[in-house]
């Protein structure tokens, strides 16, 4: 996985590549002049045309070679570009599989927590069993308890007429009877209310095993909704954005900036600035804006191409492609030279219809915290 620093220096480095192009396209502008200048001279003096011919054969030859070495060094920063984009692929794929797994996991605890519950639901009915053939039991003892008060009080009727000795001895035994059963009934009491202790020992233990499960199935529940959101952002920074804007009273623009509405992406508010510059040319950035108060430190790599459409086709006129890093101290980047002023108002080129142009900015940017969700 790409860390930060390496992110950094890579956008640095075609930075500085693209300056390096920039000095060259500057050098073919000032040969460009030079052959017009030695051109001009031609015209004015014949006598000099032979040996002015050489020299501008010359520089046209040095010219070509520019041009042959801007266009390698072109073709070198596209492939190295295009091995980055696949590098971000593979993160993403790597990203996704993890995910994967996490799900899988997912769903082998809720596996587990099913059959745990299955089982409580099984001892918990064994339980109630016993503690309902305890209370049979029990109404039993004195349904039993009843029917020999009841003997009891009819014997007690017979018997009334007997000798005083022999009542004696009735009741002595109706008594002993009676206590029996008792004792008999209070162990039976006693054994119940142990084995009722014992489950709601039992259910207690197994409701704060529940209690524990389900804090473990929040805690998941959690990482899912992390990862979800994980992957709406890197679904988002795969497919990339687009700015579209329209610009209006473009022959009114002077030294100020003017935005374009802005849009929310990887944790960015992005926009568009025009600006006309001193010397006649119209300035075309890319502005980003943290959306989180906190980040005050970071950096955001960014491939995006710079369009301009007609208004009639929507054709691209003129685009321009940046491949730049934006960061907290600089948070806009683009071309301070997109076109100049002159040939955006010709009517001829077709950029301008009713004082407005139509511009767009296609990017895909990939902050510092991409690599760290």
């Amino acid at each position: 996985m790409l860390s930060n620093e390496l992110v950094e220096a890579l956008g640095k480095s075609i930075s500085a590549q693209a300056a390096i192009i920039d000095d060259l396209k500057a050098e073919l502008k000032e040969k460009k002049k030079q052959i017009e200048t030695n051109e001009v001279q031609i015209e004015q003096s014949k006598i000099e045309r032979d040996l002015n011919k050489n020299e501008i054969d010359r520089y046209k030859s040095e010219l070509e070679s520019v041009i042959a070495n801007a266009n390698l060094k072109a073709e070198s920063d596209k492939k190295e570009i295009e091995g980055y984009k696949r590098e971000l692929e593979t993160v993403t794929a790597k990203l996704m599989h993890e995910n994967y797994g996490l799900s899988t996991e997912l769903e082998r605890s809720r596996a587990a927590i099913d059959e745990y519950k299955t089982e409580r639901v099984k001892s918990a009915a064994a339980f109630k069993d016993v503690i309902t053939l305890k209370n049979a039991k029990i109404r039993q003892l004195e349904v039993e308890l009843m029917k020999v008060q009841a003997e009891s009080d009819l014997y007690q009727e017979r018997v009334k007429s007997m000798v005083e000795a022999e009542s004696q001895s009735a009741n002595s035994f109706r008594r002993f009877k009676i206590r029996q059963l008792e004792v008999e009934l209070e162990k039976v009491r006693a054994e119940s209310a142990v084995y009722q202790n014992e489950l709601n020992s039992k259910i207690a233990a197994e409701s704060n095993a529940v209690g524990a499960v389900q804090e473990k199935i929040g805690e998941i529940k959690e990482i899912l909704v992390k990862n979800e959101e994980r992957n709406s952002y890197l679904r988002e920074l795969s497919t990339g954005m687009t700015i579209r804007a329209r610009f209006t009273e473009i022959s009114k623009f002077n030294g100020s900036r003017v935005y374009s509405q802005t849009v929310d992406y990887g944790g960015f508010e992005w926009s568009i600035i025009l600006r006309r510059k001193k010397g006649g040319f119209l300035e075309f950035f890319l502005d980003a804006d943290a959306i989180e108060e906190d980040h005050s430190q970071w950096s955001c790599p960014v491939f995006a191409d710079f369009q301009i459409f007609s208004h009639d086709s929507e054709q691209v006129l003129h685009s321009y492609r940046l491949t730049a890093v934006f960061t907290a101290e600089k948070d806009y980047c683009g071309d301070d030279k997109f076109l100049t002023f002159k040939d955006l108002l010709n009517p001829d080129k077709g950029y301008v219809k009713n004082d407005s142009i139509i511009v767009a900015v296609v990017f895909r940017a990939f902050p510092s915290n991409y690599f760290t969700l």
